[in-house]
């Protein structure tokens, strides 16, 4: 339970604040947190950190491709020559960011992967999160045709503002509803 005195989460009777509310019998001052509220600050944390990482993706690999254009950067299977490869920095993979580069004839380009953990003592989950990275455009399904432009991806979210526009969407989304039930029978058009 999460105690509004000191807004850890703990058992009752286990907080080591003398001063805890959650030390004395009131059950009233604990509250148990939202798990949808968790659910969107783990999924915003997410999408931050996954256009963070794409972004630095790209800024890593785009110096090593430059010098590429118009160079044969492929084997016929789709992986990247031998002297490409040694060219790559060390890409990171862990349990919080996996990255992999994508097989395709027509785009040079890899995806990010990132997962957030949430919940509280009774309720454990994750969200997930991905992004494609693209760095160049292919020619013959094997050579490198251009550099693509990097991506502008938001890393600036917040989940109160996230909030926010859900509660906007929800209320003109009844409004909708109520103007498109004003026309019936007619519909939307008269085709």
């Amino acid at each position: 339970m999460q105690c509004k005195d000191c807004n850890h989460h703990h058992a009752p009777g286990q907080c080591s604040h003398a001063h805890c509310l959650c030390n004395n019998s009131d059950r009233e001052n604990f509250r148990q947190p939202d798990i949808r509220q968790l659910r969107l600050e783990a999924k915003v944390k997410a999408v931050n950190n996954c256009h963070t990482y794409a972004m630095e993706l790209y800024d890593k690999l785009v110096p090593v491709f430059t010098p590429l254009v118009g160079q044969k950067i492929l084997k016929a299977d789709g992986s990247l020559l031998a002297k490409v490869e040694k060219l790559l920095p060390q890409l990171e993979s862990h349990p919080v960011v996996h990255i992999w580069r994508n097989p395709s004839n027509y785009t040079l380009n890899w995806t990010v992967k990132t997962c957030e953990l949430f919940g509280h003592k009774d309720i454990a989950s994750c969200t997930y999160y991905e992004t494609s990275v693209y760095v160049g455009g292919l020619v013959h399904g094997d050579t490198l045709k251009d550099i693509t432009a990097k991506q502008d991806l938001r890393n600036d979210y917040v989940a109160e503002v996230i909030q926010w526009h859900r509660e906007v969407f929800k209320e003109a989304q009844k409004k909708a509803d109520e103007a498109k039930s004003a026309l019936w029978p007619f519909g939307e058009s008269d085709n």
